[in-house]
């Protein structure tokens, strides 16, 4: 009996052989996506690439909690603690070495790459879903490469989804409450968003109930299971510092003093625009404008295209309105304060509906859908390319360090082999505008603050410790930065004006590297 062909088939391909294929096609993007990673994070003999992000911050803080000091109390955080507790795990599993948070990067970024299919092979056919898992990927995270907590808040929030769309039982709504809350333990913002979004998607589903009770159950079912998880994840944190002290830097601090000038795409490009912008500086606007129209537009042709004409099955209408309701409310709680990593972070719920968006209106025209695959596949693949040559090129320095070996700039090796030289795994040390060295040096840091910054977030207490603890603990060796380089708001250039005149006072500039830290001993 001869295997049956589809009726367009022109060259008589099988059902079966393209089933093959198909299955082929999936194993080998389970693959690449992992290797893709590896090979932007890794060398290709292993050594991991130094990469200066703001998971430098929770790294330092879950080393510190190996020394025994409590967040908040000991040292300065104003996020919720999940993150610096996934870094002392992997600290705790494989030992303190520079490959550790390169490892966690890769399998975040693995893990919310394949959630990220599941989700789109649910709104989109199966070629539009590797392209948009492809993109999320090359473009959104490996253009950072940075295990920072909004990641893991993420993945916990898209898992959430993945729950509730077989079925909306009270036992599934306790199961995704509970992520809702480890997303919180994550970045407190992002669970509170969570939250409503969930609630709000499942007003939305009209299904007959047998009665209000139902939807209310679960309801509660969502909003008890989340706060209880949160609470058990936070049982440690509150009885050691207490719930005023986890009020007080989760919420009021950020609240009153979080300003990120320095990454805010708006305030860093109104320095500048519309006198004149660099190429990098046009792309990145394009970018923001990307970042922040697609959620709105992306809602607005899902439910002009599909949800409002119920042209899609339920799971497809309840799938749509958790990642439409989560993407707008994770937006709207991050515009306001924007840094490009939140931007970025929060976006992939909208990246996933506008490409099923585009999906759905171009199903009719099949030349133009796959000129528009062909046109992205070619801009991804370049761009990967390109990013990975940069990423090698950049880090062609192989240093041996304390705790191991780790590819630099020929820049940062300079600085960080000087050091080494200078200092001794487990010396209290101060990096005052970084905390990249930290980790490779095996050094300490004294301070409550470890990254200080020319901004209202360096309160006046924060600097009176810092020149406390370098004065009691006599620190031999500080890293310094030119003030011009540090000072991204005018209006706060004097923020760190003591530090640095008692730092001039009590040590003395030994050497400039080229990177531009500067090094100072501390005076005889």
């Amino acid at each position: 009996m001869s295997t049956p062909t589809s009726a367009n088939s022109k060259y008589g391909v099988s059902r079966r052989d393209a089933s093959k294929a198909q299955r082929w096609l999936d194993v080998l993007l389970l693959f690449a996506i992992p290797g893709y990673l590896f090979i932007n994070l890794f060398t290709l003999h292993g050594v991991p690439h130094l990469i200066v992000s703001d998971d430098g911050l929770f790294v330092l803080d879950s080393l510190r909690m190996g020394e025994g000091l409590r967040i908040y109390r000991d040292f300065f955080q104003f996020n919720a603690p999940g993150i610096d507790y996934i870094f002392r795990i992997a600290f705790g599993l494989f030992g303190i070495h520079t490959w550790v948070p390169a490892l966690v990067n890769l399998v975040l970024g693995t893990s919310l790459s394949y959630v990220a299919l599941y989700l789109c092979r649910r709104l989109m056919p199966r070629r539009w879903a590797i392209l948009t898992t492809a993109l999320f990927v090359v473009f959104i995270y490996g253009r950072w490469l940075d295990a920072t907590h909004h990641w893991f808040s993420l993945l916990a929030i898209l898992l959430a989804i993945v729950i509730l769309i077989p079925g909306r039982s009270p036992l599934r709504a306790v199961i995704a409450g509970g992520l809702i809350g480890i997303a919180a333990f994550f970045t407190q913002t992002a669970g509170t968003a969570a939250w409503l979004a969930f609630s709000i998607s499942l007003f939305y589903e009209r299904v007959p109930l047998p009665s209000a009770r139902a939807m209310l159950r679960r309801q509660a079912s969502l909003l008890v299971s989340g706060i209880l998880v949160w609470f058990l994840l936070s049982a440690s944190t509150l009885m050691h510092v207490g719930w005023r002290t986890v009020w007080y830097f989760q919420v009021v601090f950020p609240r009153g003093y979080e300003l990120r000038v320095d990454t805010n795409p708006l305030l860093t490009l109104g320095h500048v625009f519309p006198r004149s912008l660099s190429f990098v500086q046009w792309e990145n606007v394009l970018f923001y404008l990307i970042l922040v129209c697609t959620t709105p537009i992306a809602v607005y042709l899902l439910w002009t295209s599909r949800l409002r004409n119920k042209s899609c099955s339920a799971d497809q209408q309840m799938a749509a309105a958790l990642l439409a309701s989560s993407g707008l409310l994770l937006m709207a709680e991050v515009v306001a304060r924007a840094t490009w990593i939140r931007l970025y972070a929060d976006f992939l719920p909208s990246m996933i509906l506008f490409f099923a968006a585009i999906a759905y209106l171009l199903q009719r025209r099949p030349a133009l859908s796959r000129l528009v695959l062909l046109a992205l596949w070619s801009v991804t693949i370049i761009s990967g390319i390109r990013q990975t040559r940069f990423n090698h090129a950049t880090h062609i320095d192989i240093a041996s360090l304390p705790t191991g070996w780790i590819a630099l700039s020929p820049q940062d090796g300079e600085e960080f082999r000087t050091l080494a030289k200078l200092t001794h795994p487990g010396d209290l040390f101060f990096q005052a505008f970084g905390v990249d060295l930290y980790l490779p040096l095996g050094v300490r840091s004294p301070v409550y603050m470890d990254y200080l910054r020319q901004s209202s977030v360096t309160r006046p207490e924060f600097l009176a410790n810092a020149i406390s603890a370098l004065r009691n603990n006599h620190v031999h060796y500080v890293i310094l930065r030119p003030v011009s380089e540090i000072t991204f708001d005018p209006t706060q250039g004097h923020v760190l004006d003591p530090l640095y005149t008692w730092i001039e006072t009590h040590y003395m500039l030994a050497q400039h590297f080229s990177n531009g830290d500067q090094l100072w001993e501390l005076q005889p």
